[in-house]
């Protein structure tokens, strides 16, 4: 079996402290993998931060360019995903902000990425995982699945799964 090397990743950064009193202290740590493609979401070492990030117009369309362009969505399924109208994108500028509910929905699927990528061990063997029909997931073809409202959940399901060793 091939060894891989995992990326490294703002991963367990504590998002903060609840104190029960009497000297119980519980941290509360994130697991995310955000900054793959989106490298402003990178800076963010936990969810508070990440929400700085996004602000509250979102994040602008130049940030998220690399991301859709891996994906290889046409501007009407860019457009589907942040909720605008594919007229309106096509007038946008690179510093054009996408809206906080796309950023968020881009910022998890580039969680999603950096996760199937670690699970795969490149970018191609994930690309190509995502463009095949995948039986587990109903036939449909990953990529296709993230334009759905919960096909993000759904193919993170799925990568988790190979990870733990099914086949899928």
């Amino acid at each position: 079996m091939k060894t891989r090397k995992k990326a490294i990743r703002p991963m367990g950064a504590i998002l903060f402290r609840i104190n029960f009193g009497s000297g119980k202290i519980k941290e509360l740590a994130g697991k995310e993998r955000q900054g793959y493609f989106i490298k402003e979401a990178s800076k963010a070492r936990n969810l508070v931060e990440l929400n700085e990030v996004i602000g509250d117009e979102g994040l602008t369309l130049k940030a998220v360019r690399s991301l859709v362009e891996f994906l290889g969505y046409s501007q009407d399924q860019f457009a589907s995903i942040i909720g605008f109208s594919t007229r309106t994108v096509s007038r946008w500028a690179d510093d054009a902000h996408i809206g906080v509910l796309g950023s968020k929905a881009l910022i998890d699927m580039d969680e999603l990425i950096g996760y199937g990528i670690d699970v795969m061990g490149d970018q191609a063997s994930f690309k190509q995982w995502l463009d095949q029909p995948n039986q587990a997931l109903g036939d449909l073809r990953p990529i296709e699945l993230l334009l759905k409202p919960y096909g993000v959940a759904l193919v993170h399901d799925a990568v988790e799964a190979l990870e733990f060793g099914n086949v899928m």
